[in-house]
């Protein structure tokens, strides 16, 4: 590849990446495989008349590969997610988040020039058609709950990616009504089992209670649950030191036993003897523990 090309298809890449990321927040559901594997196998139907040799060919992968694909055995990795819009057109947000079931005007078996710039082809809407879906999108950013614009595409029998040309601060706003709806739904859902968790005994963690609701962390609940995210936290931590407390005190109390045993006997209570006798000897590898049996030690008449 030449130089402008790696630099054009770099361009390309670092564009595509960080639209992804930035729209991550808005991601409500995970990526679907399902959809992955159904885009892969209409774009190998309409572009290249159902010819998966044809597809592998444009952007060099294997065939035995693209079969795995549009079968849903394996997801594409990055970089073959991103030939594969290129090669379709699209945008790479739009290929892993919406339902695609047209391309309009591809170029069928070319051969994939990663140093192009991707083109957006849509079909053409008249004046007086789009007239009629600019009200009807006005009508839409007023509905409640708000619709997903590929509801709302469905609605219309338009491609949302067509609509999302010819209407792009609409869609945003519909875009970006949804995902808040689709949020406060969440969180609604959320507080209720967050109260729950403050009736639990024994109090559970605030690490396992995000597990449980999904989250590999905690930031988002503390994020959106600041108060109820603190009020389980210090619970777990009251109990956890309540326990501490007492398990120290039934260890003191067991050395305590040990010693004046040894006493009794007429044995100096020293460390390695005491340690022998008691139910679990690696306690005394603890400096608190050690320390408190020289205090023991010494109200017993020794050092």
């Amino acid at each position: 590849m030449k130089k402008a090309d790696e630099i054009a298809w770099q361009l390309y890449v670092n564009h595509e990446l960080g639209e992804l990321i930035a729209s991550a927040p808005t991601i409500i559901s995970p990526i679907d495989s399902n959809r992955i594997s159904q885009t892969i196998s209409n774009f190998i139907n309409q572009a290249f008349q159902s010819n998966q040799a044809a597809l592998s060919r444009a952007i060099s992968v294997n065939q035995a590969t693209i079969g795995s694909w549009c079968k849903g055995k394996v997801i594409p990795q990055i970089d073959k997610l991103l030939l594969l819009s290129h090669q379709m057109r699209i945008k790479l947000l739009d290929f892993l988040t919406t339902d695609i079931l047209f391309f309009d005007n591809i170029a069928c078996g070319s051969s994939t020039n990663q140093a192009e710039q991707p083109r957006k082809s849509y079909k053409r809407i008249n004046s007086e058609r789009k007239q009629v879906l600019n009200i009807v999108l006005q009508e839409v950013i007023n509905e409640y709950p708000p619709p997903s614009l590929e509801d709302v595409a469905f609605r219309l029998k338009h491609y949302p990616l067509c609509l999302q040309n010819h209407f792009p601060e609409l869609c945003q706003i519909i875009k970006v009504r949804h995902a808040d709806y689709k949020s406060v739904s969440r969180q609604q859902k959320i507080q209720p089992i967050l109260e729950l968790a403050l009736q639990e005994f024994p109090p559970p963690s605030f690490l396992e209670i995000s597990r449980r609701l999904g989250y590999k962390n905690n930031s988002y609940l503390y994020r959106y649950f600041p108060e109820l995210s603190r009020s389980i936290s210090k619970r777990y931590q009251e109990y956890n030191n309540a326990i501490g407390k007492k398990k120290r005190e039934l260890v003191c109390q067991e050395i305590q036993n040990v010693a004046q045993l040894l006493h009794s006997q007429g044995q100096k209570p020293t460390q390695r003897r005491v340690t022998q006798l008691l139910t679990k000897p690696g306690v005394m590898r603890n400096l608190w523990v050690r320390s408190y049996l020289r205090e023991i030690r010494q109200s017993l008449g020794y050092d």
